[in-house]
């Protein structure tokens, strides 16, 4: 037989004795080996596509096919709802519409269920040759079209978000046993609202009113930091009376909260509250007056509080932060459009829940018109030396600001009502918080969820509220599956049509509808970030510590609007263009054709190590070293700049002899003053294993991935030591940023297909440098011995000759020479884990894989993976024989592919 030719014997299906009656879970077997079938079409044709168009979508397309196979690998064994049931036919269906019959040969009968999925499996797994199964599936399945291309995709992400539900309900742990129980906060509602009439109305009173032009900037705040003992809060606000010149007068105001929200509605007493001392005020009658006499004094700010619906001043006091009010400031639409790779996870959480209380306590207030609430209104001021993460949004104050309509329930029943103005969604303002809380998370304008299908794109604010609902859940329907089950909750109530009645179809009074937001929304976005970074963000300081973070990232964004830094005058700054960037891949995205004009502000990860960068081993390491770069004066780390594959890439390993979590931190903190916009950090190395469960052996790799309510890093020695020496942990570290963890997901995807080949490419390596055969080659597993826990080493020899080998743990030997790579927690701390009964209990308890002292100084602070080479079994039998090559496995092998 010609092997080029497709013979119609080869493709009897093997799977006509596949039971497909409704009912049971033949169809949910079949799409599992389809989707397998699917990855391998995928990367064959992949190889051969010169387009790079076809190539990113073969790419995609072998991703999306091994979600889905997890996700229905997870379900095996459970309940399966109707609704999985009817998704899997749905695939199937369409998957079987797009194969034309004409191209394959059909030997089944037609009456077999999906007959032209089962001839297509059966071509591909025939014995014709590659190139000849390549034309056949190409031609049948014509990718080459974009409307099949996007029709697919569209599918699978469908089909992937659906199973995905599925899992949180039928997986996931109770919200009940991970959410942090809080009480609601003091409604802001009446004293926002107050504060801003009081204002507009101190702006009218005096003779220039005609040609004020008068502006406000508020602070956005959670409000719950403990108030004093009047139970007032402050509103921090820059104001303007002359918009085109400016000239912003910073300002603090007192108000009094006068209930807070509860479920049993408690009525604000009739009689006043009365000061607890006589104090100097007067009443403020033309706020000019009092912006003009504090101009002398630039560092003191105006002190006012509101009382009987006025403002009154207080004292001066000094400010804060010295916020340059002078400098153009920075929206949070210009970070999102032109400078997306600036906005880190934190950050992201960090906005979303200031963003989400925002709406809670101005919801209905004139600080949230439909053309204030906006991400080009949500501004960033500088400080001398940093951008605080403290956005401030910014408002008109003109005659109309005042008259409020958002969140009034229009009758729908008139004759004479337009149905054109009858709006869809009541409250606009929590539809541009969906809006916005998309483009954060994703760190893309919403505009650019439409530019596949061409969609003539108006700006927001030439759109009416109705257009707003439409195009905000057309993006979210597209792009939900991207969302964690928290985040996406939140965005869906947000556009839910139906917020402003309760079960029983009741309108929400006021009171009910901030409950409402609060416990639908806003505490799913603060479930987000304690997730994430509850440990160092801790939701009741939020407003104390996120001015304090220094968004040194962003500084480059400013570069459009500033001058350049002396420090970049003499240096070609090259700009992330689009092109360079696709907000929809990996983080990863520097090009090589940049590396001749690099700058320190271009370097994209960072890869602290304690794989020792000799000459040969970093150029075993980067496909191609840069030249070194002027570094901050306080910076005493030193560097290898490089190139790996596309992405311009720093290397630093901890200095010679010092270890531990607070070493680590002082590295990664001095990196980032002379690499101010890293993106984010592999921190890779060697670490003890704790083999269980997991096979795991000496040369392996643990890679530090979340797994169920455990982080993907914990701090060991973070708890209280009881007196028998036990350690109890209390809590986990930050998890690594989710790009991190999808390109961890996909690589695993084809180490599964294809194996990784750690151990091949570290013999590649040392055939190419053949000097580090010495320290980084594989000792051999016969020097890999694993005792039982309670088996003491031999205190007084540094081998391991005198110890029983009775107490030999007797595993089986392995078929192939590549290290295995492991995905779970790991445990971190201070102190050397040497002990094997302490080991394996908090392998029990806690589920890790292995132990480090590095990796806990980094987590709270940077967007951090760790990756680990096992050198020894967290045992009292250490051992520095496998530490160079668990090393190369971890840092020159599998950071470098990932």
């Amino acid at each position: 037989m010609d092997e080029d030719r497709i013979d119609e014997s080869c493709l009897i299906s093997s799977y006509t004795a596949c039971d497909t009656t409704p009912g049971n879970n033949a169809n949910i077997a079949l799409l599992s080996e389809t989707l397998s079938v699917i990855r391998e079409i995928a990367d064959a044709l992949a190889n051969e596509e010169k387009s790079d168009d076809l190539r990113a979508f073969y790419r995609h397309l072998h991703a999306l096919s091994f979600l889905i196979a997890d996700q229905i690998n997870s379900l095996q064994g459970a309940h399966l709802s109707a609704s999985v049931r009817l998704v899997t036919n749905t695939v199937l269906d369409h998957l079987a519409f797009l194969i034309t019959d004409n191209r394959i040969p059909a030997d089944l009968e037609p009456q077999i269920p999906f007959h032209q999925i089962h001839s297509l499996i059966s071509l591909w797994r025939s014995s014709v040759s590659l190139r000849a199964r390549n034309a056949c599936v190409r031609e049948c399945l014509d990718f080459a079209r974009p409307e099949r291309r996007h029709k697919l995709e569209r599918l699978l992400r469908d089909c992937t978000d659906t199973l995905k539900e599925h899992n949180y309900e039928t997986v996931e742990v109770p919200d009940v046993q991970v959410r942090k129980l809080r009480e609601p906060p003091d409604s802001v509602w009446t004293a926002a609202n107050g504060v801003f009439r009081a204002l507009v109305a101190s702006t009218k009173t005096c003779d220039c009113y005609p040609y004020h032009q008068c502006a406000a900037r508020l602070k956005l705040a959670t409000h719950r930091t403990p108030h004093s003992p009047d139970n007032q809060c402050s509103f921090d606000i820059f104001i303007t009376i002359k918009l085109c010149e400016a000239l912003w007068q910073e300002a603090q105001i007192q108000a009094s909260l006068l209930r807070r929200m509860s479920r049993v509605r408690i009525e604000a007493p009739n009689d006043r509250r009365k000061d607890r001392r006589p104090s100097a005020r007067l009443a403020i009658n033309k706020l000019c007056e009092q912006i003009d006499k504090i101009k002398s004094k630039p560092s003191w700010r105006l002190s006012m509080t509101l009382e009987d619906d006025m403002l009154w001043k207080a004292q001066s006091s000094r400010r804060n932060l010295s916020l340059k009010t002078s400098d153009v400031p920075l929206s949070l639409e210009q970070i999102i459009k032109d400078h997306p790779a600036n906005l880190t996870e934190k950050t992201n959480r960090v906005l979303a829940v200031l963003l989400g209380y925002t709406v809670l306590h101005l919801h209905g207030t004139p600080w949230l018109r439909h053309s204030s609430f906006t991400s080009s209104n949500i501004l960033f001021l500088s400080t001398l030396k940093y951008i605080p993460l403290a956005p401030f949004i910014h408002t008109r104050m003109d005659l109309d600001s005042t008259q409020v309509v958002d969140g009034e329930v229009l009758d729908d029943t008139s004759d004479a009502m337009d149905p054109d103005d009858i709006p869809i969604h009541p409250y606009p303002s929590i539809v541009m918080l969906a809006i916005m809380l998309k483009e954060v998370y994703t760190a893309r304008p919403l505009e650019s969820f439409f530019e596949p299908l061409e969609v003539l794109w108006d700006h927001l604010e030439t759109l009416g509220e109705n257009e707003h609902w439409e195009i905000a859940m057309d993006a979210f329907t597209r792009t939900k599956s991207e969302f964690s089950a928290k985040y996406r909750t939140a965005v869906a109530k947000c556009l839910d049509q139906d917020i402003a009645f309760d079960a029983d179809d009741n309108l929400r009074d006021e009171s009910d509808l901030e409950l409402y937001i609060y416990e639908e929304i806003v505490q799913c976005l603060e479930d987000e970030l304690d997730q994430s970074f509850g440990s160092s963000l801790p939701i009741d300081k939020l407003d104390e510590i996120a001015p304090t973070l220094d968004i040194r990232g962003w500084v480059q964004a400013r570069s459009s609007v500033q001058a350049p830094s002396p420090k970049m005058e003499n240096q070609e700054f090259h700009q992330r263009s689009s092109d360079n960037h696709p907000h929809n891949t990996s983080l990863l995205t520097r090009s090589s054709t940049m590396n001749s004009n690099l700058t320190s502000e271009q370097e994209d990860p960072c890869i602290p190590s304690e794989f020792q960068f000799q000459r040969r081993s970093r150029s075993a390491i980067l496909d191609e070293e840069h030249d070194r770069l002027p570094q901050d004066l306080a910076d005493k780390n030193s560097y290898v700049l490089g190139r790996i594959g596309m992405h311009n890439t720093v290397l630093s390993c901890l200095p010679a002899g010092v270890i531990g979590t607070i070493s680590a931190a002082s590295v990664a903190n001095r990196m980032v003053l002379s690499f101010p916009v890293l993106r984010f950090c592999l921190l890779v190395g060697i670490g003890g294993g704790a083999p269980g469960e997991h096979d795991i052996r000496l040369g392996d790799v643990v890679v530090g991935i979340p797994r169920g309510s455990r982080g993907a890093v914990i701090q060991y020695d973070f708890g209280k030591t009881i007196q028998n020496g036990e350690i109890v942990m209390t809590g986990s570290l930050n998890r690594p940023p989710d790009v991190l963890l999808t390109a961890v997901s996909i690589l695993k995807s084809d180490h599964t297909l294809y194996g990784n080949r750690l151990h091949n490419s570290i013999e590649e390596m040392i055939a190419r440098f053949p000097l580090l055969r010495k320290n980084f080659s594989c000792p051999g597993f016969q020097h890999d011995t694993l005792y039982e826990a309670d088996h003491d080493h031999a205190s007084d020899h540094a081998s391991c000759e005198k110890c029983s080998r009775a107490r030999e743990v007797r595993r089986e030997p392995r078929s192939s020479p590549d290290p295995v790579v492991h995905y779970g927690p790991i445990a971190s701390g201070n102190q050397v884990m040497k002990h094997g009964p302490t080991r394996d209990r908090l392998r029990r308890d806690h589920e890790v894989l292995c132990f480090e002292m590095e990796a806990a100084g980094l987590m709270d602070g940077f967007q951090c993976l760790v990756i680990r080479g096992i050198s020894d079994y967290s045992d009292s039998h250490k051992n520095k024989h496998w530490q160079g090559y668990a090393a190369a496995a971890a840092a020159a092998e599998y950071a470098k592919e990932l």
